[in-house]
């Protein structure tokens, strides 16, 4: 099969988070089994590259956002595709940045690899939707003689990314979670196949070992609400009443906090300011950097409110690490509690601080977990397993599409 992958992210141009890194292992995982890939990912340079990487060919198109984008790739796309068609396209829903790219080539078969719909997202993090400010909102806008636009209110019909999913030929998810979340609030019957995210553990990944005399554990992803760092501050000064040799290391970008104007990172030191000795701020990381923060780290917790199926949380159990995650989303999918990591609810600071410090008191659970926790993602996300579910949905793509 001739195959084309269409995202704004990828490793090696515009390093987002869980897409790229999708994007990055499928493409070598695909090419590997003899298909010929190309990826259409964007780049802040002024001039367009082929790059080969892994067997594959990636473009990087100049581009000035993710909104300009689908534009950007679709001009670019053309030229390539007129002159040697491909059989069949991925894009994530996210963005939907494949959507041009399908409406001019409607008899293109295209699958919609889904992650998490922005609404999700923006519906997860909103700190401004409070009853007082939406009446003020309205009351203004009556007051100026203006239509009044419900600005919180998503209306399905507007938005890009349901647009995409309901062009898409075939759907894809790596969580249970999500195919029930989508179904449910995009009112949709459609079938939409399982397919879990596939990881390649790399030698020197599998290699980590802590070297601290302190308990340190990571936080890594974006600092932001839906990430569930809003709990995890909550609990970190009763964590370090009871043992002070604990260390938070925070690795992320950070988004808006709480406070009107105030990033997340000044929020959260200003919130600890009496732990500032045990906490430290890395900000956003690139993907091959990440080995560097594991070694330093024993336990990874991601506490988030939902999520669908993280790459770091892979990434983390790849590495022998005790994780802690919830099981709010599809974390729960990917640990079994109290076998190869720790499941806790959302929204609970009390159940971080217990967990956290029962693991700081056996320490030997650390290492067993964290042996368990590699040995899953070997065998449950590896290459061979994720990359044939992934060519038979292809093929059936490509069957039922005529």
């Amino acid at each position: 099969m001739r195959i084309a992958y269409i995202s704004y992210e990828h490793p090696f141009g515009i390093d987002g988070g869980g897409i790229g890194t999708y994007i990055g292992i499928i493409s070598e995982v695909m090419s590997e089994k003899n298909h010929c890939v190309e990826v259409f990912s964007g780049s802040r340079d002024a001039v367009a590259q082929i790059r080969n990487i892994n067997n594959y060919k990636l473009h990087l198109i100049p581009t000035k956002s993710k909104n300009s984008f689908k534009d950007d790739v679709l001009e670019y796309f053309s030229k390539i595709h007129d002159h040697k068609p491909f059989d069949i396209i991925e894009t994530a829903e996210y963005s939907a940045d494949g959507l041009n790219i399908k409406k001019k080539f409607m008899d293109l078969p295209m699958v919609v690899r889904l992650h998490t719909p922005s609404y999700i997202v923006k519906s997860l993090n909103d700190n401004n939707n409070s009853l007082k400010q939406r009446l003020r909102f309205i009351i203004g806008a009556l007051l100026r003689f203006r239509k009044v636009t419900l600005f919180w209110k998503y209306i399905k019909e507007n938005d890009e990314e349901f647009e995409i999913f309901n062009l898409a030929d075939s759907i894809s998810s790596p969580s249970t979670k999500l195919i029930e979340r989508i179904q449910k609030e995009w009112s949709t019957t459609r079938n939409i196949e399982l397919i879990p995210n596939p990881f390649i553990i790399r030698k020197k990944l599998s290699q980590i070992k802590f070297n601290e005399e302190y308990i340190t554990i990571a936080f890594i992803g974006k600092l932001e609400k839906r990430k569930g760092i809003l709990d995890l501050v909550d609990s970190i000064p009763r964590i370090l009443q009871y043992n002070p040799k604990i260390k938070f290391l925070f690795v992320g970008s950070p988004s808006l906090s709480p406070i009107n104007g105030m990033d997340m990172e000044t929020y959260i030191k200003k919130k600890l300011i009496k732990n500032k000795n045990s906490i430290e701020f890395l900000g956003f990381v690139n993907h091959e950097k990440i080995m560097s923060i594991l070694e330093r780290s024993r336990i990874c917790i991601f506490p988030s409110i939902w999520e669908n199926f993280p790459y770091t949380c892979l990434e983390a159990m790849a590495a022998k690490k005790a994780v802690i995650g919830t099981y709010s989303g599809g974390m729960a999918e990917i640990i079994d509690h109290n076998v190869n990591g720790f499941l806790i609810p959302p929204h609970s600071p009390r159940s971080i601080v217990k967990t956290i410090l029962y693991l700081a008191k056996n320490p030997h659970l650390i290492d067993q977990i964290g042996e368990r926790a590699h040995d899953k993602i070997l065998y449950a996300y590896n290459k061979h397993l994720i990359g044939d579910m992934t060519e038979n949905l292809y093929t059936r793509t490509l069957r039922n599409f005529g």
